[in-house]
């Protein structure tokens, strides 16, 4: 949903392109809450610090696991949904428009892979 979000605000802000209806959000929310989290490795840990530029200082901005792996499963019939083409669209785009937590820093970069 973050994409979504993330990709209507840009969208609109640049007027490429069209951000998405209520109707399109609410049916991809539906279908992403059917997708089951099968397993979660993390990578190591770590601490995210840069330094201000006004004051000088070390600013910390916590522990990021740096490099895991989450394994999703489809649902049976998530590709027969009419939100399925616009959920791998959005996957596809994210990977440039970058999401979560700090993603300018790259930590919103992830790969997507397909197993059968």
């Amino acid at each position: 949903m973050n994409i979504a979000r993330r990709y209507s605000l840009l969208a609109q802000y640049h007027r490429a392109g069209r951000p998405l209806s209520l109707r399109d959000a609410r049916g991809l929310a539906r279908l992403a809450s059917t997708v089951e989290l099968v397993s979660a490795r993390h990578g190591r840990l770590v601490e995210v610090t840069k330094r201000s530029l006004v004051s000088g200082e070390r600013l910390s901005y916590g522990l990021f696991a740096e490099g895991g792996v989450l394994l999703y499963r489809l649902p049976r019939g998530f590709w027969g949904s009419p939100y399925s083409r616009l959920a791998a669209a959005l996957l596809l785009a994210g990977r440039y428009l970058h999401v979560g937590k700090l993603a300018s820093a790259g930590y919103g970069r992830y790969v997507l892979r397909a197993y059968g």
